[in-house]
This record gives structure tokens, sequence and C-alpha cells, in this order.
């Protein structure tokens, strides 16, 4: 700490956080309209959309909410949001969904912080929002994951106010139940499996803060957990309203069935890369998850967050151990129920913030070795280095950063062919833009295949979707994720590259000699 003139302390960590949260909070008023919407963002419209007719019939148009398919088992919540502003709005359009998902990832930073510092200290809740906010991962899928983002944020920020209702010594105020409530509701109406992973988590996390703090009385405990259960409830119950109403119009049997579903999501076809090699959906090997984790993390949060463990076990910092060990206990759990997993490690993006907090525990220990200013200065110079080499890569990707990969497999060069490039398709709308320059002036309209997000369209009213390959087309736009090399009698008009690496080819038919 550096002491002010009146000798009081000067509230760095916090003032860098507010710092950080504010530049975040312009990247987002400044970029969101830039990234392409992937290919589970058309099936998050037409939910928001079945919802708000459901509201605007009066309740009486219950036809697609009583489905009990698949494109109804998710919660709505960030969609509905999102379409809310696109209407109140409509000059921004469907980018309200990207506007609406960047201010999750703001906010998952923010409870980053919050929970990081009150298992380690204010500076471990600095390092580890720091640190969450300048990886790739999770920047670049807070514009582009509806459903992901806002589920790792809301677990992060329910399980901060579910430790602190079952934590503290003193009786919860009401501004923390009305935020576990809160965030409860977000939770329960994105996933609603997100339930019971968040009472596993605030478990693990209590479990050990207990251990630093000192046991409670049994009874104490039951009825702080009746408090928090009763208020995550009335959350779930209050935003099913608004995000989720099959939560009323199911019957108990068929919620149930949801909630089994989406804890091994078998109605998934399709395959999964993984080294070069192709795997389907039935035979993904179990080193998948770890796999794309440990190679599209940045390597400092990886090797301090490995350090971590032994420092806090050696400093006696039981409380942050709770954060640091759920990472590798989701993944053993998925290991151990062999629940499918596909498209990178977005399904469990949830585990990245925590992971964040044990890395931010690292860095902040090594730095305070000795109480001297060397460590200091060394762990400082390595946030900066990480900051700087991070924010370069985020750049010379932009808006795809999210593809990024680390120096185990050569960074984006090295993965490509070989790992995901830009797995939700989002590059079509840059390709679509170069089609729609390309068109002559006028009326004239391009029949185009694409097989990404057909809401990419509809800001370009003289393309025309074509959604079978087969059939003749003006342009052909081929995205790496569905096919690694190009359809015969085509020929390359156009790319979209970042680092050299191919994200869409803009082909046309051959013209004949």
């Amino acid at each position: 700490m550096v002491p002010s003139r009146r000798g009081a302390r000067l509230p760095i960590p916090e003032i860098a956080v507010a710092a950080l949260i504010v530049a975040l909070l312009v990247l987002c008023a400044l970029t969101f309209d830039r990234y392409g919407f992937s290919s589970d963002e058309s099936n998050g419209l037409i939910r928001a959309r079945n919802i708000l007719g459901f509201f605007t019939s009066g309740g009486v148009d219950t036809a697609e909410l009583t489905r009990v398919r698949p494109e109804n088992f998710y919660g709505a919540m960030a969609d509905v949001l999102a379409l809310w502003i696109e209407r109140l709005f409509p000059a921004v359009g469907h980018d309200s969904r990207h506007l609406v998902s960047a201010l999750f990832g703001v906010l998952g930073v923010y409870y980053t912080w919050r929970l990081g510092r009150r298992l380690g200290g204010r500076w471990t809740g600095a390092a580890a929002a720091g640190l969450l906010a300048f990886t790739p991962m999770w920047l670049g899928y807070s514009y582009i994951n509806l459903k992901d983002i806002p589920f790792a944020t809301a677990l992060i920020a329910a399980s901060y106010y579910g430790l602190t209702v079952m934590g503290d010594d003193e009786r919860p105020r009401r501004t923390t139940l009305f935020g576990l409530a809160a965030w409860c509701g977000a939770l329960g109406t994105t996933k609603l499996t997100g339930v019971l992973l968040l009472a596993f988590t605030v478990a693990v996390l209590l479990v050990f803060w207990r251990r630093q703090a000192g046991s409670r009385p049994v009874r104490v405990l039951a009825r702080r957990a009746l408090l928090g259960a009763g208020a995550g409830l009335v959350g779930i119950a209050i935003f099913s309203i608004a995000f989720w109403p099959q939560l009323y119009l199911y019957s108990p049997w068929q919620t149930i069935k949801v909630m089994l579903r989406f804890l091994d999501y078998d109605p998934w076809r399709g395959r999964v890369l993984l080294d070069g090699e192709f795997f389907d959906q039935n035979h993904v090997p179990a080193a998948y998850l770890v796999t794309y984790l440990l190679i599209t993390m940045p390597l400092l949060p990886l090797a301090l967050y490995v350090v971590s463990i032994p420092l806090a076990l050696m400093n006696r910092r039981i409380a942050v151990l709770g954060a640091i060990l759920l990472p590798p206990a989701f993944l053993v759990v998925q290991f151990l129920t062999q629940a499918q997993v596909y498209n990178g490690f977005r399904h469990f993006l949830f585990t990245v913030p925590f992971l964040c907090i044990g890395a931010g525990y690292g860095l902040v220990t090594l730095g305070s070795l000795g109480g001297k200013s060397l460590p200091r200065l060394g762990a400082v110079a390595a946030f900066v280095l990480f900051a700087g080499w991070s924010t370069t890569t985020m750049v010379s990707l932009f808006p795809y950063q999210y593809s990024a990969y680390n120096a185990l497999v050569g960074g984006v060069r090295g993965a490509e062919n070989r790992f995901y490039i830009d797995v939700w398709r989002t590059a079509e709308r840059e390709a679509l833009q170069r089609i729609s320059d390309q068109l002559p002036g006028g009326s004239e309209r391009a029949d185009v295949y694409a097989c990404g997000a057909p809401i990419n369209f509809d800001e370009f009213p003289r393309l025309r979707p074509v959604r079978d390959p087969k059939l003749p087309v003006d342009y052909f736009v081929r995205l790496p994720r569905c096919s690694l090399t190009n359809p015969e009698g085509f020929e390359v008009v156009g790319e979209v590259r970042r680092q050299g690496v191919l994200f869409a080819a803009v082909l046309r038919p051959q013209r004949s000699n």
C-alpha cells in the first residue's frame, strides 16, 4: 500500500478495479456492434420472440413454449433482455444481443473481484479481476455467447452472495438476500441445472471458509441454508415469469426431464475436433476438456494457478483453496459422469473465474515473498507483460478473440486444422459484408450459401440465404467449422484472415472460358 499524506492508505486495488471496469465498459460501447452472430444465436432469438409472443398474446399463445424439445430447454433471460433493447432501440438491431452479453462479461469480472477479495484479500480480488479481463477466451466469448457468459457470471455472483449468507457471523443483510435471489433467478433462467451447480459450489466454498474461520453450530448453518435456499427459489420463481415461463407450463416430470437432459445433452449430434482428428459425439476422448483448457488459457494464469495450491497450504489461507479446487472438481465430475461436451471449452467457461481467483492469489503471494520490493516489482512486471501480450493478441484477432490459442500449440497458426478456429462461425458476418461490397449498385440481389447463423443475413437485404450447398448460388461462404476444403467448381474471390489464418473464404462459381 502507498500511504497518503494524512497517513491513510490509498485504496489502490479498488481504484485499479474501478478503472478496469470503466475501461471494459468503454470497450463494450465502442465495439459491441463489430461481432458476427454465432451459430446458436438464431435459436436464442427465436426463444426470446416466443416468450414475448406469449406475453403479448395475454398468455394465450403457448403452442411453441409447451413443446418439450431442446430449443425450449434453455432459459432465455439474456435473450429476452436483448430483444427488449432491440425493440426499444431499433437502430441497435440484433447487436443488442452482443451488448447484453458483453455487459454480463463485465459483471463477471466485477464479481470475480468481489469473491476473490473475500477469499484471498483485496489484492487477490484485484489480480483475479485483471487476469480474467485479459483472458482472450473470456473477453472474446463475452461478446458472442449469450448463454455461457451470463451463466458463468450468474454462478460466480450467486456463489459470492451464497457464501456471504452461509459464512458470515452476523445476520445476512437484505441487500445480500436480494442479490442472492436475483442472481439465482438469472442462473436458473439461463440453465435450470445451474441451481445444482450453485449448491455444489457454495458447499465447497463454505467448507474451506469455515475451516479457516472456525466451525459453527449445525443448527445455525441449517437456518442459513434454509434462508439462502428460500431466497434463491423466490428469485427463480420471479425471474421465470419473465424469462422462462415454461416452468409454469411444464408438468413437474417435464421439468425434471429438462434438468436430466442438461446433465448429459444427448440431442446434439456431431463431431468434435481434437489435434487434427474428428471424433463423433459418443466417443469424445477423456482428455478433451482438459486439452482445450490447457491450450486456450494464457500460460501465465495457468502457471500461477498451479503454484497457488502449495502457496495457499503453506500460508494457511484455507478459504481460497475452495475456489482453487473448484475447476478440477468440475472437470472430475464431467470425467466420471462422461457428460457430453463439444465446441471446445465453452460449456465450462464458468470455471475460468475460479481459476483466475487461484491465479490471482498465486500472483499476489509470490509478489509479497519476504516483504521485499523486488518480488513486488516482479509480480507487477509479470502482469504488465501478460496484459500487453494479451492485448496484442486480441487486437490481432479482433473480433475473433475467443479463438486465441497459447504457445503450447503455437498460437492460432499452430492450431489451424488441428483445433477449432471460430467454432461459432461468427466470421460469416464479415464474409457477407465482403460480398455485399462486391455487388454492383442498383437492386441486383445474390443467392449466398453459408453455414453460419441465419440472422447474419438480416442486415444485408440484397443477399438471399441458401441453406442447401447443393443448390446453385452466386456466392459460397466456406467456414472452417463446416468444411476444411473449398467446393469444386468455385474460385476464391475474398478471404477473412487473422494472423494469416483463414476464418472464412468467399467463393463464386468459376466462369467458363
